[in-house]
């Protein structure tokens, strides 16, 4: 997605893992969008840092990624109407026994 809007640097993640007492484990995503390089002698965009926190990686990843995503739509209005992918965040204390911390909007 990004490719097509001038960013020529992949997303870099990172996920860290807190472990909190005997049972609790935590983890955090840190997601870097490097900026993109503009031309006509403007300066480079900054980079870009979203955090994504859950109780497991892939958790964390896919909240760090609802958070990129939300940014760019409204920074990049281009990107809603090429790129149909909007993950809905349901409930940020979710039921674990219930795998549906995100879903894509009914149609």
């Amino acid at each position: 997605m990004l490719e097509a809007f001038g960013f020529t640097s992949r997303p870099l993640y990172t996920t860290y893992r807190a472990v909190w007492g005997t049972d609790t484990t935590e983890y955090c995503t840190k997601l870097v969008v490097p900026g993109r390089s503009l031309e006509n002698g403007r300066l480079p965009e900054p980079d870009r840092e979203f955090r994504g926190y859950g109780s497991s990686g892939p958790m964390s990843l896919r909240e760090a990624a609802y958070k990129a995503i939300t940014h760019f739509r409204h920074e990049i209005p281009e990107t809603s109407t090429h790129f149909y992918y909007y993950p809905e965040c349901v409930n940020s204390n979710p039921d674990l026994s219930q795998n549906n911390t995100y879903r894509l909007p009914a149609p």
